[in-house]
């Protein structure tokens, strides 16, 4: 793989493919977000996460994800 060519993004971004690494065949992947936001209309405080995951072996996927109001706990 050459390197690609550089553009705004990667100049921001160090993280490259060859950093990333092989990831077949892996058991089991598993991917996670979380965000904080504010409401326009109230100034509530939120809280979002979420996880993805799939295993190849026993054909095994998953996505969970809550929404929690921080203001209010």
């Amino acid at each position: 793989m050459g390197k690609k060519p550089e553009t705004d993004n990667s100049k921001k971004n160090p993280w490259t493919r060859q950093d990333e690494g092989d990831h077949y065949p892996s058991m089991r992947e598993w991917w996670c977000v979380e965000t904080l936001f504010k409401t326009i209309e109230n100034n509530k405080k939120w809280s979002f996460k979420g996880s993805m995951a799939y295993e190849m072996e026993n054909s095994y996927s998953f996505i969970i994800y809550n929404l929690f109001d921080v203001t209010s706990n």
